[in-house]
């Protein structure tokens, strides 16, 4: 389990469990919401979230659906079964499938909320304070349908808000390169799972890899790739493994698209970073009483 829990144990802030195995969205959410001044823990599987939720004390639980070892379907069964307040902490399901079906499968579960990918953040935010002041036994379920706008899906390749809101100001190119790193890494592993899956015939596995990878690209804000995800995944669903296979084609040229946008969005953020560095050099760099204070070298030929 990681965590960004004080040294000393201290507990000055509200704690949250964040539940994923995919490492990027884990880094988005903990980024995000230790931004909102919650203490974060981090695991990777359900099994290890009811350990975590038997163990300590939590605002909330953010629970994805799909992952190995243990469900998040099973852990938050598991967790309402825990005695006292711990069996009462409230869940917000974090599911890349946005459909009835998988709404029921989360009441029925015993979670609170219900949070389709890509995720917005600021309405997550106003439920868990809406949650510390009523208390988790007092909120009712609700669905914090947070679905942009179908135009942006049909058009932009890479939604910046959705980016943006998750690297927060100040964020800078570091952050942004660490994300589109693991991103990378990520969906490389995950299509080459998905292309063996096809191949084989495995129906189950290409639906359960279609899943992960719809909720890695919408956290990144690649929504039109989402969606030939979430097509390819119906499609695998509905025994069609070789109309599935040949809508994957499309994905490749996709990716190559949305890793051509983030990459470009590195180097604007740099770009950005060396303008204000020089700016704020000229500034420094105008004298004060005669004497130059610029960090930067003074021009050949002129005075320091």
């Amino acid at each position: 389990m990681r965590s960004n829990r004080p040294a000393n144990g201290e507990r000055t802030q509200p704690r949250l469990l964040v539940v994923d195995d995919n490492p990027l969205n884990q880094r988005l959410a903990e980024r995000v919401l230790v931004k909102m001044n919650y203490c974060v823990d981090v695991v990777s599987d359900g099994k290890q979230a009811v350990a975590a939720a038997m163990d300590s004390d939590y605002l909330a639980i953010l629970m994805d659906c799909q992952m190995p070892v243990m469900d998040g379907f099973d852990a938050a069964r598991a967790i309402r079964c825990l005695p006292g307040p711990r069996g009462r902490t409230s869940i917000i399901a974090m599911t890349a499938f946005d459909t009835n079906e998988s709404r029921q499968r989360c009441l029925d579960a015993g979670m609170n909320a219900i949070s389709p990918k890509p995720v917005d953040w600021l309405s997550v935010k106003l439920w868990l304070q809406d949650t510390a002041m009523s208390g988790s036994a007092a909120v009712e379920f609700r669905d914090l349908d947070l679905s942009l706008k179908q135009a942006w899906r049909e058009h932009v390749v890479l939604n910046p808000k959705v980016l943006a809101q998750a690297i927060g100001d100040g964020g800078g190119p570091d952050v942004i390169a660490e994300l589109v790193w693991l991103f990378r890494t990520e969906s490389n592993e995950l299509f080459d799972r998905l292309g063996l899956a096809l191949a084989s015939g495995n129906a189950a596995l290409s639906h359960s890899v279609c899943t992960e990878l719809r909720g890695s690209v919408s956290s990144i804000g690649a929504e039109r790739l989402a969606d030939l995800m979430s097509n390819i995944g119906d499609l695998v669903q509905g025994g069609y493994i070789e109309e599935a296979t040949r809508a994957a084609d499309r994905v490749w040229d996709e990716l190559a698209l949305v890793l051509d946008e983030l990459e470009a969005r590195v180097v604007r953020e740099r770009q950005t970073k060396l303008a204000d560095a020089i700016a704020e050099g000229e500034r420094a760099g105008h004298t004060a009483g005669g004497v130059r204070i610029s960090p930067w070298p003074a021009p050949s030929g002129h005075p320091v």
